[in-house]
C-alpha cells in the first residue's frame, strides 16, 4: 500500500469507509481500494499532499499492513511516517538508501535495480556490516548506474528493463504488459556497453 493523498474532505471520506469495513476481513489492498474509491472523485480538483495520518488510519483498520514503499521522496519524508506509526517499516528510493538505513529505513524497492540486484544486495550488506567505505563506494556506483540508464529510459520507458534482463540471459517474453517502443539494434548495443561499464555481469 503506498502513501495516500488527502485534504480534510478526503480524510472524512476515508474515516467513513474504514468504520464500515472495520468488522470485515478485508485485505490491505481491498481496504485501500475502498478508501480510494470513496475519495478518488475529489482528487482531480484538489492540490493534495502526502500525509502519514492516512496511512496510520489504514494500519489501525488493517494491522496486517506492516510497511510501505515511498515511491518518491527523501529521508525526511520517510521519517514522517516512522514518527506517525510505531514499528512501521519504510522502503525508500535507492538514491536515499545510504544513509537512510542509518535512521530507521529498512530497505528499498527499486525498479532500476531489478536488472542489477547484486548491487542493491551488496549495498545493504555493507550498511548492515557498518562498512562505511564500501557503502560509500557502492552508493556512488548506484548513482553511476542510474545515470547511465537515464537517456535510454527517457527514450524507451520500461522497455529498458526488458532489454537489460534479456542481456543478462533471462528470456522474458514481454514486460511491461502494455506496448512499448522496440529497441533499435544500435541502442541495444549501447545498453549492453552501458551495463558492462558500470559492472553489470552479462
Amino acid at each position: 500500500v503506498g502513501a495516500l493523498l488527502y485534504d480534510a474532505t478526503l480524510l472524512d471520506a476515508l474515516d467513513k469507509k474504514l468504520r464500515q469495513s472495520r468488522g470485515d476481513q478485508f485485505s490491505a489492498s481491498v481496504v485501500a481500494q475502498k478508501a480510494l474509491d470513496a475519495i478518488g472523485a475529489n482528487l482531480r480538483d484538489l492540490q493534495p499532499a502526502p500525509v502519514p495520518a492516512l496511512m496510520a488510519k489504514l494500519v489501525e483498520a488493517v494491522p496486517r499492513i506492516f510497511g510501505s514503499k515511498l515511491a518518491k521522496g527523501n529521508i525526511p519524508n520517510a521519517q514522517r511516517y516512522l514518527r506517525a506509526i510505531p514499528a512501521f517499516t519504510m522502503f525508500i528510493p535507492v538514491e536515499n538508501l545510504f544513509p537512510g538505513m542509518l535512521v530507521g529505513i529498512k530497505g528499498t524497492i527499486s525498479p532500476p535495480l531489478a536488472t542489477y540486484p547484486e548491487l542493491g544486495v551488496s549495498l545493504v550488506k555493507a550498511i548492515d556490516d557498518r562498512d562505511w567505505e564500501k557503502a560509500t563506494i557502492l552508493m556512488t556506483k548506484v548513482f553511476e548506474y542510474l545515470n547511465a540508464r537515464a537517456s535510454l529510459s527517457a527514450k524507451y520507458g520500461r522497455a529498458v528493463f526488458t532489454e537489460a534482463i534479456r542481456l543478462r540471459g533471462i528470456d522474458i517474453k514481454r514486460y511491461p504488459r502494455w506496448p512499448t517502443k522496440s529497441f533499435t539494434a544500435e541502442d541495444r548495443e549501447k545498453l549492453r556497453a552501458t551495463l558492462l561499464k558500470v559492472g553489470v555481469p552479462l
